[in-house]
């Protein structure tokens, strides 16, 4: 296990996966750590990565990790001597990306240091250049047993006829008083009417940019306004991206995605 020097020129990568309520708990505190951290180590400089939450880090992730991926430039380029990270998953949780990022790190002379381990590793060195491709290999496994367990979950859901999932927007869930047992879904009051709405208005002809900017100006309206239009979701803005996928939801007319696609 290496030895931290004092005034190294650092990186600290910070993610999580999943954050629907966009609050960036965690990546709040994986930054305050990774901040003591390089207190402690008397870095001379502290590079902060932490635009990538959201996005998952495993094989079947499909959004594009700029700030990984800038990162590994910024390595390549020779400005790092130290890379921290809350745990090697926050990183990746992809083998061929791991073997990617310690290759770079032996490289360039760069240190590691995983603050759940506390431990810092020297991928020139044999024995911990293996623990880390260990580590990288061990969180795409697990991430792999998360996969599976999720699919098998799913269709267990699906074969009793029941939706599974995010909540669709445009939809509601209702459930039992006592048991909390999901009794079905059905079109929310609240947001179906607005899908109705840019349905009709796309077999008109209007473009979903008119759609979508009429929608933003007319939720600012008070709610008992009958021009009100509720947000995509709460602190978001109608876009072109997310008012197609909403329209494109086979949801709406009783079906399902195919998991696998």
């Amino acid at each position: 296990m290496a030895r931290i020097l004092r005034g190294l020129r650092a990186f600290l990568y910070a993610r999580v996966s999943k954050d629907q309520l966009k609050r960036r708990r965690s990546v709040s505190q994986q930054i305050d750590a990774g901040k003591q951290t390089a207190d402690e180590f008397e870095v001379a400089s502290l590079r902060i990565y932490d635009k990538d939450n959201d996005k998952s880090a495993s094989v079947h992730g499909k959004k594009f990790r700029e700030d990984w991926h800038r990162m590994m430039a910024d390595i390549a380029a020779g400005e790092c001597d130290l890379v921290i990270f809350w745990e090697i998953s926050r990183g990746s949780r992809t083998a061929s990306e791991g073997v990617a990022f310690v290759d770079l790190c032996s490289e360039q002379g760069v240190l590691v240091h995983i603050i759940d381990e506390g431990g810092t590793y020297d991928a020139r060195e044999p024995s911990d250049r293996k623990r880390l491709l260990d580590m990288f290999n061990d969180a795409e496994f697990e991430s792999g047993k998360t996969r599976k367990r999720i699919l098998r979950d799913k269709e267990a859901i699906r074969e009793q006829g029941l939706p599974d999932g995010k909540i669709p927007f445009g939809h509601r869930r209702l459930y039992h008083e006592r048991t909390r047992e999901l009794i079905r879904q059905e079109p929310d009051p609240v947001t179906r009417d607005c899908i109705r709405e840019a349905v009709k208005r796309v077999r008109k002809g209007q473009s979903l940019r008119r759609i979508l900017t009429d929608f933003n100006k007319r939720h600012e309206h008070d709610r008992d306004c009958p021009r009100w239009v509720p947000a995509i979701a709460e602190g978001s803005r109608w876009r072109h991206d997310n008012l197609r996928r909403v329209l494109m939801n086979p949801a709406h007319i009783g079906m399902r995605r195919d998991p696998h696609w």
